[in-house]
């Protein structure tokens, strides 16, 4: 998928993902709740995204499919994989030591 660098939806923790105005970038589970679909699919040049003006093409109906499941899914996000902290599993209980 294209990652346009023109805008950072990352949830970190505390990250806010409320607009004000009762209007949410993303409402887990509601893609018709969640801006960030409604801009994807707006058929409104000046509100849509990516913006034409800035040179981007439109998401492609796979793109844009991808994250309204994604959305409906819940929008669970983590930082990739590569970023986390590894940790060590605790070891499984053995039944004899022998």
């Amino acid at each position: 998928m294209r990652n346009h660098h023109s805008h950072y939806l990352g949830r970190e923790e505390g990250a806010r993902i409320d607009l004000g105005k009762g209007r949410y970038a993303m409402v887990p589970g509601d893609p018709a709740k969640s801006e960030l679909y409604l801009r994807i699919t707006s058929e409104n040049p000046a509100l849509r995204m990516p913006p034409a003006y800035a040179g981007h093409e439109k998401l492609t109906g796979r793109e844009i499919d991808l994250i309204r499941r994604w959305i409906e899914q819940g929008a669970v996000w983590q930082r990739h994989w590569s970023l986390l902290a590894p940790h060590k599993p605790e070891l499984p209980k053995v039944q004899s030591a022998s």
